[in-house]
């Protein structure tokens, strides 16, 4: 066995051609450098042994319950990256890191496609042909629904809560080209177009109805497997983030995550409003379908609304209307770290973010989940607001980085 010399010795006793040793000389900073490296090194390698020797994490028995329960349509091919943003936390004064689920092999589908996974299964399991939807024009589920059909080979159908006459773009025109029959409903109060989803899936036999934002006890027990794909990123760089900011519509993210943290001790989330007017109690709701997801799985675990802890966001705004805050917080996560983040989900999930951090609020490490949204930036509204805010950038001083 080849010998090991002594990390002092070696890095303290000269080799061919150095200077004279170092006895009764004082040790010097560049000295202590060699040292303090050659440990580091050796302390490394130990730790890739060991990491070698250790057996196999056995599978979460959360895990096991939702692959029992709510079987997958593989739509995700492999788990989504979890980055740091250096550049980014260095500007905002908090370390932060990103969960990539706008990462995958599904149109760009975000973590939809872990809803739609299960929800998929069950469709396919019950002999249906086709989905049903409702969800705003550029609803991040429509596309990820139509995505999943045309893989799965099922129809979609998509009511969308948009202008009958503008034009077909971002989203809804990817859901098109994707084979989904499109109807646009103008603005109707979210009420009348939830009905009317229910009625035309109830006259359409063989058709699996959706919920908005894909957000039934399937696609919550989807995300919550995800949360523990995340655990394990976690674990495996040795991050032990103080809370998982998202973009939050019906509350499916939240509650999956915040079933999977409670089941093991993971990181809370922090939900970051995107519209406020799908159901009249928007915490009573997302504390429902935790509660319905809970009692499937056969967990004792309960929330109520009041657990419901939303991120404060630096302004109101309707859904789908940016804000300077979250243009801004695009801008920022573009300039430094090269990631596309949209206007309507990711951007104002940042945007909360930062200015909760900015405020003394939350401390980091923090991570992101970039739940998708990507092809909504691809509209001439977007196109024009963007245009505006970067006209009006130019005369504030460039974001430091």
């Amino acid at each position: 066995m080849p010998d090991r010399q002594d990390p002092l010795r070696a890095a303290v006793t000269p080799g061919v051609g150095d200077s004279p040793p170092l006895s009764g000389r004082t040790i010097t900073p560049a000295v202590i450098g060699r040292i303090a490296r050659s440990l580091r090194e050796q302390a490394e390698a130990l730790q890739g042994l060991l990491d070698d020797l250790r057996p196999p994490t056995p599978p979460s028995p959360l895990a096991a319950r939702i692959q029992a329960r709510f079987p997958r349509t593989v739509l995700l091919d492999d788990r989504t990256p979890l980055q740091p943003l250096p550049r980014l936390s260095a500007a905002i004064g908090a370390e932060v890191w990103i969960k990539r689920d706008d990462w995958g092999s599904l149109a760009m589908a975000g973590a939809k496609a872990r809803k739609l996974e299960r929800i998929v299964s069950q469709a396919q399991a019950l002999g249906h042909r086709g989905l049903l939807t409702a969800g705003p024009g550029q609803s991040n589920t429509a596309r990820a629904m139509a995505a999943a059909c045309a893989r799965a080979g099922l129809q979609a159908r998509l009511l969308l809560r948009e202008d009958a006459e503008a034009p077909l773009e971002g989203n809804a025109l990817l859901a098109q080209l994707m084979g989904a029959r499109i109807e646009r409903l103008g603005t109707l109060p979210w009420p009348e177009v939830e009905r009317r989803a229910r009625a035309q899936a109830a006259a359409a036999p063989g058709t699996t109805l959706v919920p908005m934002g894909a957000t039934s006890v399937a696609g919550v027990a989807g995300m919550a497997a995800g949360h523990l794909e995340l655990m394990e990123q976690l674990a495996a760089a040795r991050l032990r983030p103080s809370a998982v900011y998202h973009a939050s519509a019906t509350g499916g993210i939240w509650a999956g995550l915040r079933l999977a943290a409670t089941a093991t001790g993971g990181p809370p989330p922090v939900p970051v409003a995107v519209i406020d007017d799908v159901y009249e109690d928007m915490p009573g709701r997302y504390a429902e379908i935790h509660n319905e997801t809970a009692d499937a799985l056969g967990l004792a675990h309960r929330v109520v609304a009041a657990d419901v802890a939303w991120a404060r966001a630096a302004s109101r705004a309707a859904y789908g209307e940016p804000t300077s805050e979250t243009l801004d917080a695009i801008a920022l996560a573009m300039r430094t770290e090269g990631v596309l983040l949209d206007y309507v989900y990711t951007g104002r999930a940042m945007a909360a973010l930062i200015a909760d951090v900015r405020a003394g609020r939350a401390s980091g490490p923090l991570v992101l989940w970039h739940s998708g949204g990507l092809p909504g930036v691809m509209s001439a509204q977007v196109q024009a607001h963007l245009a505006a805010h970067d006209a009006a950038a130019a005369m504030r001083p460039a974001v430091s980085a």
